[in-house]
């Protein structure tokens, strides 16, 4: 595949790295994502996030194309018009310094990495508010197996959302066999696309990848699992659960909430109570949470029942179960 004679039929979407269009290579639709590589990255160096993406297309989800999204070509060119879209025109500000620092090394660079991968029908995100309970025990069963290849071959993810979760309608009858069990798609098959944060002992970590990749080859899919509550979108709340490790104030003073103590009999840690006392008193830490900017309550969905979603926090360490668990409440 040439990727000079690739045409760009349409933008998909843009990111903040890169944006992604729709090309066509023999009559079939692909995505081909443009973006900017900083001058000093242009050579192979597991060190940058850029060739990292690119390591693990090739030696790992390549491999597993009903999990991953397949990257069939790539190439870097020179005196590259690409501009990347920012709100305001401008890289945003409240980014963490390495990350400015990241974008704007890439801004001023000449150069772009261009990649060819198979297409997706929309995102997680896109179709939450319509999914079946059937869909969403199928969505997470896949989603685990995910997480468990990586884990297995030495891969985090770490950026697992529902924005990187890419979906394809499919036969609403096709179902996938994931560790000898059956697993029902109810038309809706899940991959995970976005590998710019991927992370492996093979890529000379810093002192903070390291402390990352630890974590996630633990509980990677507990990231997906308190992402099963959603939040109306608003500009005052965040749409997802607060865990305790990124407000810890919040978390000291919710645990003198009289109905925090109510909690009490839950068979949860903690910590895994702070994130259900959000869902069951939604005002009374919306209250507590932004103090004088409280406006309205917004109000959570969530797609399960509460006592499988205690579970599956419980068991959030262990994919192996969580697909098991999946399986006996849709076969």
């Amino acid at each position: 595949m040439n990727i000079n004679n690739l045409k760009l039929k349409k933008k998909l979407g843009s990111g903040m790295f890169g944006t992604t269009y729709l090309t066509t290579y023999k009559n079939k639709n692909y995505a081909i994502k443009i973006e900017k590589i900083a001058e000093k990255n242009i050579n192979y160096d597991l060190k940058v996030q850029d060739w990292r993406e690119i390591e693990f297309s090739i030696n790992f989800a390549n491999n597993y194309p009903n999990q991953f999204i397949t990257l069939y070509a790539y190439d870097i060119i020179d005196n590259c018009e690409h501009i990347q879209e920012y709100s305001n025109n401008q890289i945003p500000r409240h980014l963490p310094p390495s990350v400015i620092t990241r974008l704007e090394d890439k801004q001023k660079s000449k150069y772009c990495i261009r990649k060819v991968y198979s297409l997706i029908d929309t995102t997680f995100s896109k179709i939450y508010d319509d999914i079946t309970k059937e869909q969403f025990y199928s969505c997470l069963a896949q989603i685990s197996y995910m997480a468990l290849l990586m884990k297995e071959h030495g891969y985090t993810h770490n950026d697992l959302h529902g924005e990187n979760l890419g979906v394809l309608y499919v036969n609403k009858n096709k179902k996938l066999n994931i560790l000898n069990t059956i697993i029902p798609t109810f038309g809706l098959q899940f991959k995970a696309i976005d590998f710019g944060n991927v992370l492996h002992s093979k890529y000379k970590l810093n002192k903070e990848e390291k402390i990352i990749h630890k974590l996630y080859l633990q509980e990677e899919i507990c990231r997906i699992i308190r992402r099963m509550v959603s939040f109306e979108k608003s500009e005052i709340f965040f749409a997802k659960l607060i865990t305790p490790d990124k407000f810890p104030s919040v978390f000291s003073e919710t645990k003198k909430h009289l109905l925090f103590k109510m909690t009490r009999d839950l068979s949860v840690d903690i910590e895994k109570r702070f994130l259900i006392f959000q869902i069951l008193f939604p005002e009374e830490f919306q209250k507590l949470f932004l103090k004088e900017k409280f406006l309205k309550t917004v109000y959570p969905t969530l797609k399960i029942d509460l006592g499988d979603f205690i579970f599956l926090l419980n068991n959030s360490f262990n994919y192996k179960k969580i697909i098991k668990f999946c399986s006996h409440k849709i076969n």
